[in-house]
Order: C-alpha cells, then structure tokens, then sequence
C-alpha cells in the first residue's frame, strides 16, 4: 500500500477503512461461530446415507460456467420420516453413494441441517473469522506506518526534536 499511495494521510485513511473491513469479517466469524454452537446444542445426531449426489452449476458472468456436485443424503428423523437433504459441501470426492454419514438438524426446523463435518459446521465461521483478523492486523500496522510518516515529517529536519543547551566554553 505504501508504495502505491503516496501521501501518509490518504494511507492512514485506508488503513482505517481496512481495519474496518477487518472488524467486519471478525464480527461475521465470531456471529456466524456462535450460531454454530447454538445450532449444535439445539440439533439432533442421526446416521444418514447417501444416495447420490447432485450437478449444481454456477455461471459466472464472464467466463465459463463450472459445475459442482453435493451429496444426496437420505435420513430418518425422530418420527421416524425419510428425508431426503442436499449437503452445502461441493465436493464429489468426499462422498459416495452407500456412504454413512451424519447428519445434524433441529427437531422443530427440518430446513436446519448440517453434516457433523468441521467442514460444513466451521468452516464459514472460520473463513470469516480469519480473514477478518488479517485485514484488521494490516489496517492497525498500514495506520501506525502512516501516523510514524506523518509525525516525522511535523519536525523540521534540520533540528533535532530535542535541542540541547549550550554550555559555556572552558576557561583555562
């Protein structure tokens, strides 16, 4: 940033919206985290099966369109219904059909579930969590470079910023 942004001021500016960002993103990890607990003492452990996995395809505005595929699971809830759920995972290397997993949801909000994975319970929280703490440690250090600049050129440079006094000359 410093090489790019000349004027200390206008970094110092950045710096501060960067931090921002970065409290924001924090914020979001540390909200989307506590969700995840409450989820998890809420939620119910079934065993489920997969059955097959589902093409999602994302097209991008400009480039090619790239398909993922999520796993199908089939699950038997307290009442003893068969469910049928599509993971939020996109990865078909993950699973097969005939694969055993389980699966988390909240008795009274079917459309509330997860796969007992660190991948699908944490990883938004901490996919949020760590970028906002980077972009909150490179705000805070791009802010302390740019408030060092701008102190350093307050002093006149010919003058040192603590004068010493003179002391009369030796007699002999």
């Amino acid at each position: 940033m410093a090489r790019y942004i000349k004027n200390p001021e206008a970094r110092k500016f950045l710096s501060v919206l960067v931090a921002g960002l970065g409290c924001v993103g924090l914020a979001v990890g540390i909200v989307s985290g506590l969700g995840t607990v409450t989820f998890l003492r809420n939620a119910v452990s079934v065993p489920g099966k997969v059955t097959g996995s589902k093409a999602v395809t994302s097209r991008g505005s400009r480039g090619p369109s790239t398909t993922f595929y999520s796993p199908v699971i089939t699950f038997n809830d307290a009442q003893g219904l068969s469910r049928n759920i599509t993971s939020s995972e996109f990865n078909e290397f993950f699973y097969s059909a005939g694969d055993t997993v389980n699966v988390l949801y909240v008795p009274n909000n079917l459309k509330n579930y997860r796969l007992s994975t660190w991948l699908d319970l944490w990883s938004k929280a901490a996919g949020w969590g760590v970028v906002g703490a980077i972009m909150l440690l490179i705000g805070v250090a791009a802010f302390k470079t740019a408030q060092r600049e701008i102190l350093q050129q307050s002093i006149p440079s010919n003058k040192s910023p603590i004068s010493k006094p003179k002391l009369p000359a030796a007699r002999r």
